[in-house]
């Protein structure tokens, strides 16, 4: 039986990669929320502040302002838009995981005694398992 520790025992670089696929998912994701409250606010302003044209002026600046610090998140973070690179980065993580779980899938089965094999199952039966149970997972 594996054990799940013994699998997961190096995962630092896959932890790693999953804060960089998170960080990406949330830069990616966040603009367009960001940009509605701020346009909320900005015609809430309006409705205001409509006797006080300073106040209006000032208000517009300001949420002036928050678009333009969202335009400039967004085009820093464009590149990894563009490139998907918080998806290969989850495509990473996976494929190692279960490149991991194979192995250890094989090293079990490979374990059993040598009857098992002359009797039991052919070579193509335990390959078909592996990739099988793999696929499942």
């Amino acid at each position: 039986m594996l054990s799940v520790h013994y699998i997961h025992k190096d995962l630092g670089l896959d932890y790693a990669l999953m804060a960089i696929g998170t960080v990406g998912a949330i830069v990616h994701g966040s603009p367009l929320p960001l940009f509605l409250r701020f346009f909320t606010d900005l015609v809430n302003s309006f409705g205001s502040n409509a006797n006080n044209i300073d106040k209006m002026t000032h208000e517009v600046i300001k949420y002036a302002f928050y678009f333009l610090l969202v335009g400039a998140a967004i085009w820093a973070s464009s590149w990894a838009d563009e490139l998907y690179i918080y998806i290969y980065i989850y495509r990473l993580i996976i494929s190692r995981q279960s490149t991991k779980m194979r192995i250890k899938y094989l090293e079990a089965a490979l374990n059993q005694d040598i009857p098992f094999f002359d009797t039991e199952v052919r070579t193509s039966d335990v390959v078909f398992a592996i990739n099988t149970d793999a696929v499942m997972v």
